[in-house]
């Protein structure tokens, strides 16, 4: 049988998640069918529909693992309570795997919703100040590391965490009042 936990059928969920990330490569969601996500991956209909409702619950099972894979590379950091603005493991993870997110980016998610509310960016007094500058601080890491896996992550993962280590930090030392 065809247990959740078999090997079977985690390989047959791996096979599906690879040709959704190829189909989004190309593709936006609405666009993709579950017959080229089985036939890219070489399985029958019935075995996707075994494992997901449609391309959406797909779409949505793909997300959770991304946010499932975030969480692991930082559990230290979490389990703490703390915020290291260490960049360094997502972005190197983002070099190794740039068409997944890339992916990722396609379903209208951010990186930085990736982090959930386990990183929120630095406490700066006024709630007012405090909520419009986490925004501006989500939305700056956001572009940077979108322009930088649009540009093919050329620059290595060193110089973009500096970047981002920079103008997150910076919010630090923002009046508490205006």
């Amino acid at each position: 049988m065809n247990t959740p936990d078999n090997k079977r059928r985690r390989e047959s969920q791996e096979k599906i998640m690879k040709a959704f990330v190829r189909q989004l490569q190309n593709k936006e969601l609405a666009q993709i069918s579950v017959t080229e996500i089985c036939h890219e991956a070489g399985i029958n209909r019935s075995t996707f529909y075994a494992n997901y409702l449609d391309i959406y619950d797909l779409a949505d099972q793909f997300a959770e693992s991304m946010i499932d894979s975030f969480f692991k590379m930082y559990a230290e950091e979490i389990e703490y309570h703390f915020h290291s603005y260490n960049f360094a493991k997502l972005l190197q993870n983002i070099k190794e795997n740039p068409l997944v997110y890339e992916a990722f980016m396609k379903l209208d998610v951010e990186i930085t919703d990736l982090m959930g509310s386990k990183f929120n960016y630095a406490a700066i007094g006024d709630d007012i100040i405090q909520k419009y500058s986490q925004e501006f601080a989500k939305a700056g890491m956001n572009a940077v590391i979108k322009l930088w896996i649009l540009d093919g992550c050329a620059e290595p993962p060193s110089q973009i965490e500096k970047v981002l280590q920079k103008y997150i930090k910076a919010g630090d030392t923002m009046p508490d009042k205006w």
